[in-house]
C-alpha cells in the first residue's frame, strides 16, 4: 500500500474537512435559515396585523360607502362585525331630509324612527335610502333593498314594516353579543376583578357540595372564568356562553359587590339590569342550544377521515334539528 509523503499527508488534513466538522457546519447553516426565517416571518405577521388594525379603524360609517361584508377576508370578518356592531348604525340625526313627490303626495324619511329602531335602522344621505345594519353584518349578498342600494319608498309602509317585525326577531340576540361583549371586558379587563370571580365561584362550589347539590370526583368542579369569544371560529362563541351558563350565579354576586363599592359602578349597575332581563336569560338558554347544535357539526366537519357525501348527510340532519 502506498504511503503519502508526509506533507501531502497535512495538506491532506488541512484540506479534507472531518465528518464531525461537516455536521457542525451544517447544523449552523439550519440554525442560521430558521432564524432567518423567523426573523422573516416575525415582521411579516406583525406587518399584517397592523394592516388589520389600520383596517378597523377605517371602516366607514356611512352604509352606502361599506364594502359588503362577505368581500372580507374570513380570518377579520367577525372583528369587522363586532367593530361595527359598538360603533352601532349611522343616525345623521341633525339632516334635513330630502322631500319627494310621491303617490302625488310629499314623503320623507321622519328622523323619529331612529327612535323607535335605534338597534338596527340606518340613513344614506347621498342616496335618501335606508339602511339595515343586522342585514348588512350577517345576511350574504346585496339583492336585499335593505342591504344593496337602500329602501327609500316611503309611501310602500306595508314592506318597511314587515321588515320592522324581522328584525324585532333578531334584536335580543343581537344584544345578546353586545352585552356578554361588555361583561367580559369588564371583568376580564382586570386582574383583580378575574380574582374575586374566582372567588366568588370557589365559595359558591364549596356551599354545593356541602348541600349536596352537587357530586364530587375527579374532573368534576373544574375551575372556570368567562371566555372571550375567538374572531375566526364560532365554537368559541358556544363557550363563552356555557362559561357564562356555568358560573352565572357567581357573575351576578360580583356584579353586585362592584356596584356598591368600585371603580366600576355605573358598568356594573347596567349589567346587572341586562343579565337579569328576560330576554336576556331566553336568548342565552336559545343560543346555547343552538350554538351546541352547529359546534357538534363543526367539530364532525373537521375530522380527516369526512368525506364530502357524509358531510352533505350531515349538513341535512343538522338543519333538520336546528
Amino acid at each position: 500500500m502506498d504511503v503519502l509523503p508526509e506533507k501531502n499527508r497535512d495538506n491532506n488534513a488541512t484540506t479534507t474537512p472531518s465528518v464531525s466538522n461537516l455536521r457542525s457546519t451544517t447544523r449552523n447553516h439550519v440554525i442560521h435559515a430558521e432564524s432567518s426565517s423567523a426573523q422573516n416571518v416575525a415582521p411579516s405577521c406583525a406587518a399584517e396585523n397592523d394592516v388589520n388594525e389600520n383596517l378597523l379603524a377605517s371602516l366607514p360609517l356611512d352604509p352606502g360607502l361599506r364594502t359588503p361584508i362577505f368581500d372580507y377576508d374570513p380570518n377579520i370578518r367577525d372583528r369587522v362585525r363586532r367593530a361595527y356592531l359598538q360603533r352601532g348604525p349611522c343616525h345623521p340625526k341633525k339632516h334635513t331630509y330630502l322631500t319627494r313627490i310621491s303617490g302625488g303626495r310629499p314623503r320623507k324619511f321622519c328622523g323619529s324612527w331612529f327612535n323607535e329602531h335605534p338597534s338596527w335602522l340606518e340613513y344614506n344621505i347621498s342616496t335618501d335610502a335606508v339602511f339595515c345594519l343586522c342585514c348588512y353584518l350577517f345576511r350574504a349578498g346585496s339583492g336585499d333593498s335593505f342591504v344593496g342600494k337602500g329602501f327609500r319608498g316611503w309611501r310602500k309602509k306595508e314592506k318597511l314594516q314587515l321588515h320592522i317585525k324581522e328584525e324585532e326577531k333578531h334584536k335580543y340576540v343581537e344584544e345578546l353579543y353586545v352585552v356578554m361583549s361588555y361583561l367580559v371586558n369588564v371583568v376580564a379587563g382586570s386582574a383583580n376583578r378575574q380574582d374575586m370571580l374566582r372567588e366568588k365561584q370557589a365559595e359558591a362550589v364549596f356551599e354545593a357540595l356541602c348541600s349536596g347539590e352537587i357530586l364530587t370526583g375527579r374532573g368534576f368542579n373544574q375551575e372556570s372564568t368567562l371566555k372571550r369569544a375567538g374572531d375566526t371560529r364560532w365554537g368559541s362563541h358556544h363557550n363563552t356562553i356555557v362559561s357564562l351558563i356555568n358560573i352565572f350565579s357567581s357573575v351576578i354576586t360580583l356584579l353586585e359587590d362592584l356596584a356598591v363599592d368600585s371603580d366600576k359602578k355605573f358598568e356594573a349597575k347596567v349589567l346587572l339590569d341586562s343579565l337579569q332581563n328576560f330576554n336576556f336569560i331566553f336568548s342565552l338558554l336559545l343560543m346555547k342550544r343552538n350554538l351546541r347544535i352547529t359546534n357538534d357539526l363543526s367539530k364532525a366537519l373537521q375530522r380527516k377521515d369526512q368525506d364530502i357525501v357524509n358531510a352533505m348527510k350531515l349538513v341535512t340532519v343538522y338543519k333538520e334539528r336546528l
